[in-house]
């Protein structure tokens, strides 16, 4: 996910005066850094309601990072590391059918799976009748969730309601500054 405003900084800057433009390019900078640290907590909200996880377990399993943007770039940058959360982070309860966790947001119970203390309490399934070999079992995918209709909608929204508001404050500052050094 990436926040670009190279495509309208013309429009921005037309309806400036001479004395605003040397203001811009760092207007621009701190803008587009606050609106995406907005973003960056609206998509980690929105993954971590949809998987069932708190957003710090998402943040200690490190499957977010942002890069924030420069005056060279001008873009901030958000990435979603593609993987599975393991099921043992979704409480685990082993009980008689299998193993009962909290993926997706709601109790259900993987029929048949077993979860091993010795192992990390993660959560397996054999592959067959025989005891080996048996195979680990996933939860939802960040990745895949961040990439969603849903969480697309909340950025634009974020995006279109947060930016012109943090460069015009970003502008005015940054002139206040400048007129308190005269």
């Amino acid at each position: 996910m990436k926040i670009d405003i190279r495509s309208n900084t013309d429009e921005i800057i037309k309806g400036l005066n001479d004395f605003e433009k040397q203001f811009v390019p760092r207007a621009l900078n701190t803008a587009v850094n606050k609106t995406g640290t907005k973003v960056s907590t609206v998509v980690r909200r929105a993954v971590a309601n949809e998987a069932g996880l708190s957003q710090a377990k998402l943040k200690q399993r490190g499957f977010f990072a942002s890069f924030r943007s420069s005056l060279k770039s001008m873009a901030y940058v958000m990435v979603v590391r593609w993987g599975s959360i393991p099921l043992k982070d979704f409480n685990p309860k082993q009980n008689k059918l299998g193993v009962s966790h909290s993926a997706w947001g709601k109790r259900q119970t993987n029929k048949g799976a077993f979860k091993v203390d010795s192992l990390g309490g993660h959560v397996f399934k054999r592959k067959g009748k025989a005891s080996l070999p048996i195979q680990k079992q996933w939860g939802p995918i960040p990745a895949r969730i961040a990439a969603g209709n849903e969480v697309d909608d909340d950025v634009a929204k974020t995006v279109r309601e947060r930016l012109p508001r943090e460069l015009s404050r970003a502008l005015r500052g940054a002139i206040l500054r400048a007129l308190g050094r005269i």
